[in-house]
């Protein structure tokens, strides 16, 4: 769908698992640049202030000490995981240059991204941004594959491999039997995949754990969503 995007993502200590990301139009996951309001970097600058004692707020809030795990991104328009979208927009006018830092990249699958599979913003070391220090994100058991834009340097604990996916009788990628996404994760606490289905101690890579076990969770279709009275009429009535 034009002008559609996965996760936004802005603030800390989110959990965001098992995700499954398919045929967006710009990034998979994206994680937002935050907005330093501590002090002007630059005459120019041009904070947003609340009326009261509250003073500058942020734009988006920067994203650190969150989780990333067990996440499916296909097809994506843009980049499958982006870290540091909108890194210094319309500077100096807005400050956004909190990088994203001390988040877990753990067990994602990105695959066939119009972009780059991870794509990660560079910070400015030039002054007035020299005084800025961020600590590492850490990525452990991704995999990406078929990216189009190029085939940047990876950080550690991201593969390049075709994870052999198959599509599924509901219309969704998984993991065929030969798949080296089959156990070949890292350890995580995430217990569960996106069908409900147990996860082994011997991780798989994605949002889908191989199972040959009945599913528990299924994609929801239009006729299952929205209020319960919604959903009542549409039971009744074949034209809603």
């Amino acid at each position: 769908m034009e002008g559609s995007t996965g996760i936004r993502v802005a603030g800390q200590f989110h959990r965001i698992i098992n995700n499954y990301i398919c045929d967006v139009a710009e990034d998979g996951l994206r994680l937002i640049t935050g907005e330093f309001v501590e002090l002007s970097l630059t005459d120019d600058y041009k904070p947003f202030k609340e009326t009261g004692e509250i003073g500058r707020v942020p734009k988006y809030s920067q994203v650190k000490n969150s989780l990333f795990a067990h996440n499916t991104v296909i097809n994506a328009g843009g980049n499958g995981i982006d870290i540091g979208f909108s890194y210094k927009i319309n500077w100096p006018e807005i400050q956004m240059v909190l990088l994203p830092e001390s988040n877990r990249f753990v067990n994602n699958l990105v695959v066939n991204s119009k972009k780059n599979g991870i794509n990660i913003a560079v910070q400015d070391k030039e002054a007035p941004l020299d005084f800025l220090t961020f600590k590492p994100n850490v990525f452990e058991g991704n995999i990406i594959f078929g990216e189009k834009k190029n085939a940047a340097d990876l950080p550690a604990g991201v593969q390049r491999i075709d994870p052999l996916l198959s599509l599924d009788g509901d219309g969704l990628f998984r993991l065929a039997k030969n798949s080296p996404a089959l156990n070949n994760g890292v350890r995580s606490d995430v217990e569960t995949d996106m069908d409900g289905q147990s996860r082994d101690s011997k991780k798989d890579v994605g949002a889908d754990e191989f199972s040959e076990s009945k599913l528990i969770r299924h994609p929801l279709t239009a006729e299952e969503v929205g209020p319960e009275w919604i959903i009542k009429m549409r039971k009744t009535d074949k034209n809603l």
